[in-house]
C-alpha cells in the first residue's frame, strides 16, 4: 500500500480466502464499528469487493483481520464462502499491521471520532505521546495538540456499547473522555441519559460534570447518584416527550446541584409573580448575577414618551408594596 513500507518478507499476497477460516471477534487493529451495512452489501451485490481486505495469517490456522472488517461482515451477511484478500505472513509485525490498518481508513474518507481515539491508543503503544501527536493526528484529521492526543486516549478507554454513539457524533467527545475517567459501573449508569435524551453536546458534557460534582459533595458513587429515583424517573415517564425528559433529568440535577441557587431562583420567580412581572411585555426586573451582589437590573421597553410615563407610573407604584421591598431585600 502506497505510503506504508512493508519490509519485503511481510508483503501481503492476494488469496482466494475462506470467510470460515477468518476470526472475525478479535480484531486489534480495526476499530470494528459498523458501519451502513445495507450500503455496503449493496456494493458487494452490484461490482464486487472493490477493495479487498488485509489479513495475517496465524501460527495456528486461520487468519486474523487487518483492515477491512466491515468488508468481510459484509461479505458473510450476504451468504458468501470466500475472498480475495491481501495476506500477511504470520511474522509480520503489529507495528505493520496496525500502519495498514490506518492507512487503508485514513487514505479512503475521513475517520470518525470514535476510529480517531482507537488509532491514537493504538499509536501510543508504539511511540512516545509527542511523536503520536506531532506526526500522527495530522494524518487522523485532528490537530497536532498533545491535549488533543490526551482526550483521544481517554476516549480510546470506552466500551462497548459506547463505540457506535462515538462514531455516529451523538456522544461529543468531550463527554466521551470524561466516561473514559468513570469506573465501569458509572459508565453502565450514564447510558440511559446519555443514549436516549437528546442533549447537545455542550449540554452531555455539562451533565456529566454536574453529575460529578454533586456525587462528590454528597460522598457517594457517580453511580448510584445516578440511579437515583428523584433524578431517574423522568427515563420512563410516558407523559414526557423526549425533550421534556431532557428538561426534568437537567433541572432536577441542577437542584441537587446548586440547591441554594435554586432556591433563591424559585423565590425570585414567586416574588415576580405576586408583584405582576412575570412575563411582563414592557417591565422586566432581573436579579443580580447568580443572586450574588446587590445590583438588581429594571429595564423598560417603550414606543413613546407617554408609554413612558405611565410605566414609570407603574414602576413607583410597585416599589412602594411590600412584595417589592421583600423581593429586592439584600
Amino acid at each position: 500500500m502506497a505510503g506504508v513500507a512493508v519490509h519485503p518478507e511481510s508483503r501481503p499476497r492476494l488469496e482466494e480466502v475462506p470467510l470460515a477460516t477468518v476470526d472475525l471477534e478479535r480484531r486489534p487493529f480495526s476499530p470494528g464499528v459498523p458501519g451502513d451495512a445495507d450500503a455496503l452489501r449493496t456494493s458487494l451485490q452490484a461490482v464486487g469487493l472493490l477493495a479487498p481486505p488485509y489479513l495475517r495469517a496465524q501460527e495456528g490456522g486461520g487468519f486474523q483481520v487487518v483492515a477491512g472488517w466491515r468488508r468481510l461482515m459484509a461479505a458473510r451477511g450476504l451468504g458468501w464462502q470466500a475472498v480475495p484478500a491481501f495476506v500477511l505472513p504470520a511474522g509480520a509485525s503489529d507495528w505493520t499491521c496496525l500502519l495498514l490498518s490506518l492507512h487503508d481508513n485514513a487514505g479512503r474518507r475521513p475517520l470518525n471520532p470514535w476510529e480517531q481515539a482507537f488509532y491514537a491508543a493504538r499509536l501510543c503503544r508504539h511511540l512516545p505521546p509527542e511523536d503520536v501527536a506531532r506526526r500522527y493526528l495530522p494524518l487522523l484529521g485532528a490537530a497536532p495538540a498533545p491535549r488533543l492526543l490526551r482526550r483521544l486516549l481517554k476516549v480510546a478507554q470506552l466500551q462497548d456499547p459506547w463505540p457506535p454513539l462515538i462514531a455516529a457524533g451523538r456522544l461529543s467527545l468531550g463527554a466521551a473522555a470524561i466516561l473514559g475517567g468513570w469506573p465501569p459501573a458509572a459508565r453502565a449508569a450514564a447510558w440511559p441519559y446519555l443514549s436516549v435524551l437528546p442533549f447537545s453536546h455542550r449540554t452531555q458534557e455539562e451533565f456529566l460534570e454536574e453529575v460529578d460534582l454533586v456525587a462528590r459533595r454528597r460522598g457517594k458513587a457517580a453511580a448510584d447518584l445516578l440511579a437515583e429515583p428523584e433524578l431517574a424517573a423522568p427515563l420512563t415517564d410516558p407523559a414526557l416527550s423526549p425533550a421534556r425528559r431532557a428538561e426534568a433529568v437537567r433541572r432536577r440535577l441542577k437542584d441537587l446541584a446548586f440547591p441554594e441557587f435554586r432556591r433563591a431562583q424559585a423565590a425570585f420567580r414567586e416574588g415576580l409573580k405576586a408583584l405582576g412581572l412575570a412575563g411582563h411585555p414592557r417591565i422586566r426586573l432581573e436579579p443580580p448575577p447568580v443572586f450574588e451582589g446587590a445590583d438588581f437590573r429594571l429595564t423598560l421597553t417603550f414606543t413613546d414618551a407617554v408609554e413612558c410615563e405611565r410605566l414609570l407610573r407603574e414602576v413607583q407604584r410597585l416599589v412602594a408594596t411590600e412584595d417589592f421591598r421583600r423581593l429586592t431585600r439584600p
